[in-house]
Order: C-alpha cells, then structure tokens, then sequence
C-alpha cells in the first residue's frame, strides 16, 4: 500500500473519530446516557458487563466482574444490551474537581462488601474536547498541506518539492516531477489564444 494511500486512510479515519468525540461531546452536556452489556458465564459463575458513559463532556469506559457464589442473584432478563438515559432537570450538577482530563480507578472488594459476591472493576474517563482536538491535527495538516501545495503550483513552483519552475516549466530539475497541463498552461502560466 502507498504512503499517500495509507496518509488518505488516517487522515479520514482521524477526521471520523474528531466528528465523532464532537457530537458524543454536545450530547453529553444535554442528556446523561449509559449503555451496557451484561453477560453471564455459568462455568465460572461470573457475571462481566462493559458500561459506557456519556456525561458533563466525559466518557467514560467500565469493566466490572461478579463473582456470585449461586445462581439466585443472576437474573437472565439482564443479559445483553441495556440503555439508560436522561435529559433536563434529572441531569446531576457537574463537579469542577471531579477529574482534570484523564481519570481511571480500580475497584475491588473481596469479602463482598455492599455487593452478594466479590467484585473486580475499573473505570477509564477522559474528557472529550481533547480527543476532538486530537483527532482534528492530522486532517488540519492535511487540509494544510493541499492549500500550500495548490498555492505553489499557481505562483510557478513544483508541487512536490517546491522548487521555482519558471526557468524550467517542463520538468523540475530538483525532483524531477513533470507538472500536470492544465487550462491554465504548465506551472500556473498562462496559454495565450
């Protein structure tokens, strides 16, 4: 595969997950939202679920694993998908302290503790606007990069390396790139009529 073939994916890729991190940002600020899946392994007596959070410009990403010593705590109804959601006055105040960008904590409890059985889980939670930012820098150099690109081959110079093609409008002497004919004449001169 070509670099600039690979350098197109990325970029698109990147431009995706940004358009992406943005809407999940604006909507998190207007609902509370969390999916789930809930799933059960007989064998082990394990119950494992992924949580995914939506809230006040955060996302964040649970683990969690129950350990239920018999079967009565486990209900099958719980299995799958689950979506939880709420919007207006029953969204709960933010915290300013409550994480700067970046937070993950693990929990264990061992003896049971407020839960029937042991638990095992962590939470990963990162702000959304610098993932957006973070995804927008290589479509910007990108978007960049063809405006500078287009500027030089109209001022006269090779599109590739940026050598100045006025003496030498067939092919740059630098690079040897051959500009592409256009209406406008080779290397942004003009034909005349």
């Amino acid at each position: 595969m070509s670099k600039r073939i690979l350098l197109n994916l990325t970029t698109v890729t990147s431009l995706l997950l940004c358009v992406a991190a943005l809407v999940a940002w604006w909507r998190s600020w207007r609902a509370f939202q969390v999916l789930t899946y809930t799933s059960w392994n007989e064998a082990e007596r394990l119950r494992s679920s992924w949580g995914f959070t939506l809230f006040d410009g955060r996302l964040f990403v649970e683990r969690d694993f129950v350990l239920e010593p018999s079967t009565q705590y486990h209900n099958a109804a719980m299995d799958g998908w689950d979506y939880y959601g709420t919007t207006g006055d029953d969204l709960i105040p933010s915290s300013p302290r409550y994480f700067s960008w970046f937070q993950y904590k693990r929990y264990r409890d061992n003896a049971g503790g407020n839960y029937q059985a042991p638990v095992d889980s962590w939470s990963v939670g990162v702000r959304l606007w610098p993932v957006a930012v973070t995804m927008a820098v290589i479509p910007s150099l990108s978007i960049w990069r063809r405006i500078c690109r287009k500027r030089n081959s109209r001022l006269g110079f090779c599109p590739r390396c940026g050598y100045d093609l006025r003496a030498t409008p067939d092919r740059c002497p630098e690079c040897g790139e051959i500009p592409v004919q256009s209406r406008f004449g080779v290397a942004g001169q003009t034909l005349e009529k």
